[in-house]
């Protein structure tokens, strides 16, 4: 990342490019949402631990503001490297998995994961990522060198695609399956292809039921989501995750409503997540709430999550960035992983986050212009 900004503040235009790039600007507020709370935050220490983890937000839009336009080929050059990446790392985990099915296959009956090189929940996302570049490079019938190539990437993404099902991480399906039933949505209207459309709806629905009856793994995390719901209604909380989860939104929820208007500030939420821990369930570990819009309600209270809700939404549909189906699919897995994770509280998820989002919008704010270049020598 820092190499990437010394790479663009060597364009001297460079911030004048950022601030007219309303888009880009947009990004950096969610960093300035937890700077600005530093006013009314007493633990100073903690509030720049929050600054430094969400400072991408604005040293990225930045850098790519200020690098020349990526073409659509440099684009899929590097979803497709991306998809080779995972793929080796998901290969990785596959093997070690089948080395070691029964111990592995008992700790997920025990709410463990099986193990990944980063946290789990963070690479499932980047594997629903990948599937979703492999859909994309497929669309542009992308290839590098060789046209056989092309089936390369089909084989790597329906790799990724069964394998996100054997990791069963389940906010990595979620975003997987959000986007994949946006997308079918989608498809008719764009294209008024409708039978087509149906049958895709179809597939959604039967991915998650065969993956049921084939996937030990997935069976067993399906069956405890159901278990561990019924134990949190009656109160077992004990040290199981998704109980805690939920016990994480409800104690984010007492947080901010401390302070509704203008949260806690991100210096003092852990403090008093702590504390409401302590006051209702003490004898489990304080968990941030497993939601990014409770996390910035609890810390920036209405105020701050509208501005957040906004500065989220607003790339995507600026001078219609929606057209690209990458950027629409990118937002619709962040969005999804907001809803059962903090996502954007830790590195890995921050740059998750913005660097395929700016990378993505440096792409269009070229196709943009070039448009705009065709349209005055058209006239």
């Amino acid at each position: 990342m820092i190499v990437l900004l010394l790479l663009g503040l060597q364009n001297k235009n460079v911030l004048s490019l950022f601030w007219k790039n309303k888009a880009y600007v947009s990004i950096s507020l969610i960093f300035f949402i937890i700077l600005l709370s530093g006013l009314y935050s007493s633990n100073l220490n903690y509030w720049l631990e929050r600054v430094q983890i969400k400072l991408p937000l604005l040293v990225l839009p930045i850098a790519f503001a200020g690098l020349p336009h990526f073409s659509l080929r440099e684009l899929c050059l590097l979803l497709y490297a991306f998809l080779g990446i995972i793929f080796l790392c998901s290969l990785g985990v596959g093997i070690n998995y089948f080395m070691h099915y029964e111990e592995i296959n008992l700790a997920i009956k025990q709410s463990q994961a099986m193990p990944t090189p980063i946290n789990h929940i963070r690479f499932s996302l980047l594997m629903a990522l990948s599937i979703i570049s492999g859909g994309y490079l497929i669309k542009e019938r992308f290839y590098f060198k060789k046209e056989w190539e092309k089936g390369l990437i089909i084989g790597l993404t329906l790799f990724l695609l069964f394998f996100i099902h054997v990791l069963s991480v389940r906010s990595g399906i979620l975003s997987l399956y959000g986007v994949i039933g946006v997308m079918a949505i989608r498809y008719p209207f764009v294209t008024g292809r409708w039978k087509l459309g149906l049958f895709l709806m179809i597939g959604v629905i039967s991915l998650p039921i065969i993956a049921y009856n084939l996937l030990p793994s997935f069976k067993t995390k399906a069956e405890l989501l159901v278990w561990n719901y019924k134990m949190y209604q009656e109160g077992k909380i004990e040290e199981y995750s998704d109980t805690k989860r939920l016990v994480s939104y409800e104690m984010g929820l007492k947080v901010g409503n401390q302070n509704p208007i203008i949260g806690v500030g991100a210096g003092d939420i852990k403090e008093e997540v702590d504390r409401v821990f302590q006051e209702n369930y003490p004898k489990i570990e304080p968990l941030f709430p497993h939601n990014q819009f409770l996390f910035f309600y609890a810390a920036t209270g209405i105020l701050g999550t509208l501005i957040f809700i906004g500065a989220f939404l607003f790339p995507l549909f600026y001078q219609k960035n929606n057209n690209l189906s990458f950027i629409l699919a990118l937002h619709v897995v962040v969005f999804f992983s907001f809803l059962v994770e903090n996502t954007l509280e830790t590195s890995v998820g921050v740059a998750f986050y913005v660097f395929f989002l700016v990378l993505s919008l440096n792409y269009m704010t070229g196709l943009h212009q070039s448009s705009k270049v065709r349209e005055i020598v058209l006239e």
